[in-house]
């Protein structure tokens, strides 16, 4: 989760107070902290606010000094010809966050035009302000006249560079949905209300009745914080220490909305005039889901803020499902969904859809008038996904479903499926009839001729953008200037060898033959003589004609692109939206039901007594043959005690369980066999021990956790919420923690809670729990009525490397037998010996040292002892096999191998995925499980048709609606008698 909150990660203080030197004292911590640019700190200038030293006779520099006096607490980016370049204290920053190198060891660094928004990217993380200043004028000169072209923010990333219009290529890999909303919050009538502005989309999202909890996790992640009187100034400055009062006066949700956007477009210097007729509302329908919670099942709250310890519930990148689970949509939307993905398990044949654009990104370039033609050709070719999505809706039926979940997700209501058709084919016929769709990208210049080169050079910006019909007289101009240019180049040709000058855009001769009267040294971009080059008068002045003429032609396709973007944002942008929206949607869906078919999962059904039921629930990041399947039934009012040893799988269970019911309470599969999931939950609570301290904010680990039961019995709701509780009192004395289980637990059942508390304390908590709540226990991953009666901590403690002397001596102390670990090893080998010769015929099976090699040429099915873990494969030529495994290390050199024959090899591969789905459903550590997905197909021999009903697993039955905790389907009959 992307926390904006310590100074070292937000935008530099906006303070106006000078220290001794020239520059803004929020300066200061960045300065502290420098790593890579220490060394260039000594060099700053402390009598300016730029921190450069600016001779009165450089008039650019002072120009910059003075943008940096209007903007102190921004970085001042300057365009230089083909760089962006900075000075000072704004260097420093490019050449510690950015990686630049300072140039010639100075406080000056830039990058060159090509990777402006990769250094503007680098910039936004660290929290930094950027003020970006364009060249007015195309044509070189001497001295180019600067203005502001945009001010980038982390909640405006995205740099839309004047005349971009024309380079098409120019945002392809930009990521527009990096944005981090502006906030504001507002405290009234005992609720919170926030307004978060997302200014690229135009777009405001409010959200009422919110508790203190609630809100700080909506605002937990923002670009800026702004805050009105009340209660909210300590919620705000505690999340960012840049927070900034918006307004002395309560008022009302729109004019929040409004006030916010106004205070944001001030700041950024862009127009607000959108903010009256083209602002658009958005309301959450519920409370959303708890950051911490979205943490520990594997959602990020942002894009770029992952956790990588815990596995990612999206395996696919699919940002609408991300924003799908952490929003709060209706129950409406919910069963539209639920719908969808109903239809989609019955489907046989599914469209194909491509991703659409951003919807950030279509709003604010075609708001910006900075649209694209390739933009415009990925809105035709989205618009034409969307209408064949409609056209061939008849068996699927799932656009009504997918339209009523975009009414609320976009805020747009008034389309159904044929209006939003005729309105998107309407934007189709607009955008034909401007833009080209017949593209050449085969262009080779290597293979042109130096004249066609030229032309290539200096048309690539308008050819291919608009039709040539609405630029007429500039094309015209720009063919007959091109025929001068081909026809005094012509006359020249037998003189010399005529080459392509690109970086001067001219061309010219080279290599003379003889000298010419008419031949003149061409002029470089700097007014200056070409040595070695030769032109005629004719042949310069054509050329200057004919980049002269691009030049309008440019200027004319850049503002039909203009005209043509701004009357689709101010005619047309609700059908581009949902046109969009309805593929983004779709897509997801399919892509939902695609992954989550091939991995098992099911669709739940809906409980009709409130009752919550998953039979073969697997953990959501393992695929069902990886791992064992578990059944949990939880009703309503009923909280179960979940004890086990350490490493047993309490808190994988828990992550199970609360990503189930997150994915089930947004209509979407999840991962178990069968479901029956009650109506009315649309929440869950996890709860995780994996918290520790937090020194920035004086918090203990203790403290932590008492801070998450606080806020437990503040958010959740009994009706609606599954509790996932992990470990409370790690941080204090066990008895007291026993206690507190116990009353958080008894408090569960006063409130008529539905979760599962997990704790080590099973001996404490047991004499003071009262009788009312189930108890289960965890033991290797499978989950069994009772109580653990002991927590093999020591078992835990060695095999993580922890000296065996440490743990003789805490067996002795604790007077228990010291553990053996040789002999726990053995236990293992002979359980897998046992379960490998369940495949001979005769029982038998035979064994290699690492000195020995086999004299076998048979199939054969084999184990390799890996000391911590086993290896099961299958082969035909066994010596061969096992000299390739002893070279991969000194474990496997010295490992001890054991077989048994097969008749053939398509029989040992069947057996080899056998043997290792019994091995792992006994929680044997195996060093690779890949295998044990092989799907098998019933085999024709009658040998080994009555092995397979014996090994194979049996189908789970069907969800029965009972109250009682069903246990794990899968017991090893082999492993008791091992």
């Amino acid at each position: 989760m992307r926390i904006v909150r310590l100074s070292i990660r937000t935008t530099v203080c906006s303070l106006s107070i000078r220290l001794a030197h020239g520059w803004s004292a929020g300066w200061e911590l960045r300065l502290k902290n420098l790593k890579r640019a220490e060394s260039l700190k000594s060099q700053l200038y402390p009598d300016n606010a730029l921190g450069y030293r600016v001779p009165e006779t450089t008039k650019m520099l002072r120009e910059v000094l003075s943008w940096k006096e209007v903007h102190p607490e921004m970085i001042i980016l300057v365009r230089v010809g083909e760089f962006y370049e900075t000075w000072g204290i704004d260097a420093v920053m490019l050449v510690e966050y950015a990686g630049l190198n300072a140039m010639g060891g100075k406080p000056r660094a830039g990058c060159p035009i090509r990777n402006i928004q990769q250094t503007l990217d680098a910039l936004t993380a660290q929290g930094f302000t950027i003020a970006v200043y364009e060249e007015e004028d195309s044509i070189v000169a001497r001295l180019k006249k600067r203005k502001l072209a945009q001010i980038v923010s982390p909640g405006r990333p995205i740099y839309v560079a004047h005349g971009s219009a024309l380079s098409s290529s120019l945002y392809d890999g930009a990521d527009f949905d990096a944005a981090l909303p502006y906030a504001a919050v507002q405290y009234q009538n005992k609720h919170y209300r926030v307004a978060l502005l997302d200014v690229d989309a135009r777009l405001v999202t409010i959200a009422e009745e919110l508790t203190e909890d609630g809100a700080r996790s909506i605002l937990s992640a923002t670009s800026k914080l702004y805050y009105t009187p009340g209660p909210t100034e300590k919620i705000a400055l505690s999340l960012s220490d840049q927070a900034q009062k918006l307004t002395d006066k309560i008022m009302s949700t729109t004019h929040l909305a409004t006030n916010l956007a106004k205070q944001v477009c001030a700041e950024l210097e862009i127009d607000d005039s959108f903010v009256e007729t083209q602002l658009r509302f958005q309301r959450l329908a519920r409370a959303p889901v708890l950051a911490q919670t979205a943490r520990e099942i594997g959602i990020p709250i942002h894009t770029k803020n992952y956790d990588v310890e815990v596995p990612p519930l999206l395996e696919y990148n699919c940002d609408w499902l991300r924003r799908w689970l952490l929003s709060a949509p209706s129950q409406q939307a919910t069963n539209c969904m639920r719908q969808v993905q109903e239809k989609l398990e019955h489907a046989t044949t599914v469209p194909k859809l491509s991703r659409p654009p951003s919807r950030r990104k279509m709003v604010r370039l075609l708001a910006d008038g900075e649209a694209s033609a390739n933009l415009m050709r990925e809105i035709v070719r989205t618009i034409h996904e969307a209408t064949t999505l409609i056209d061939h809706d008849q068996d699927l039926n799932i656009v009504p479903d997918l339209i009523r979940i975009l009414n609320e997700d976009t805020s747009i209501t008034h389309f159904d499926a044929k209006t939003l058709q005729i309105a998107a084919l309407t934007v189709k016929e607009i955008i034909h009839d401007a833009v080209v769709f017949t593209v050449r990208n085969d262009i080779d210049l290597e293979k042109m001729n130096e004249i066609d080169q030229f032309f290539a050079k200096n048309e690539h910006l308008f050819r291919d953008t608009v039709h040539e019909s609405i630029i007429a007289d500039e094309w015209n101009n720009v063919k007959d200037t091109a025929h001068k240019v081909r026809t005094a180049a012509a006359e020249i040709a037998d003189f010399g060898e005529l080459s392509f000058d690109s970086l001067n855009n001219l061309v010219a001769l080279k290599n003379i033959k003889k000298m010419h009267e008419q031949l003149v040294a061409p002029l470089d971009r700097y007014r200056r003589p070409l040595t070695k080059r030769w032109t005629s008068e004719r042949l310069d002045a054509a050329i200057g004609e004919y980049v002269k003429a691009c030049d309008k032609c440019a200027t004319a396709a850049r503002k039909a692109l203009r005209e043509l973007a701004r009357h689709l944002y101010y005619v047309h942008l609700d059908a581009i939206l949902c046109a969009a929206g309805l593929v983004e949607a779709a897509k997801a869906a399919i892509e939902h039901a695609r992954y989550a078919s091939r991995r098992g999962w099911c669709l739940p059904k809906i409980a009709s007594d409130n009752n919550l039921i998953f039979k073969g629930l697997v953990p959501y990041w393992l695929e069902m043959g990886q791992c064992i399947p578990n059944d949990v039934s939880l009703n309503y009012g009923q909280s179960a005690i979940l004890t086990g040893p350490n490493q047993a799988g309490k808190s994988t269970l828990l992550r199970s369980v609360g990503a189930a019911t997150l994915l089930a309470a947004r209509g979407l599969r999840c991962p178990a066999r069968s479901a029956l999931f009650p109506q009315s939950l649309d929440s869950v609570f996890l709860r995780a021990a994996s918290r520790g301290d937090a020194p920035s904010f004086g918090k203990s680990a203790f403290a932590r956790e008492m801070d998450d039961v606080a806020l437990l019995f503040r958010e959740c709701r009994a009706d609606s919420t599954v509790i996932l509780v992990d470990e409370i009192g790690k941080g204090t004395s066990p008895t007291e923690a026993a206690a507190l289980g116990a009353a958080i637990l008894a408090e569960f059942s006063d409130r008529n809670f539905r979760g599962i508390f997990a704790t080590h304390l099973h001996r404490e908590i047991a004499p003071i729990l009262d009788s009312d709540h189930p108890r289960w226990q965890m033991q290797d991953y499978n989950l069994v009525s009772g109580v653990c009666a002991d927590s093999l901590a020591l078992q835990c403690a060695q095999q993580a490397g922890v000296p065996e002397k440490i743990i003789h001596r805490a067996s002795c102390l604790l007077g228990k037998q010291p553990i053996d670990s040789s002999s726990k090893k053995s236990d293992l080998l002979s359980v897998v010996k046992n379960e490998l010769a369940l495949f001979s015929s005769d029982r038998r099976v035979f064994s290699v040292s690492p000195c020995q090699e086999p004299l076998l040429f048979n199939s054969c099915l084999y184990v390799l002892n890996l000391g911590d873990c086993f290896y099961v494969g299958e082969s035909d030529d066994l010596a061969t096999r096992l000299q390739k495994h002893r070279k991969k290390g000194s474990v496997w050199c010295t490992a001890d191998a054991y077989f048994i024959t097969v008749n053939d090899k398509s029989l040992a591969r069947r057996y080899e995925t056998l043997l290792l789905r019994r091995l792992i459903e006994m929680g044997i550590p195996l060093e690779s499980t890949a295998d044990a997905n092989r799907r098998l197909i019933p085999s024709p021999q009658s040998s080994s048709s009555s092995l397979d009903n014996l090994l194979m697993h049996t189908t789970p039955c069907d969800v029965e609606n009972d109250s009682t905790t069903t246990t794990s389907s899968f017991h090893s009959s082999s492993s008791t008698s091992s």
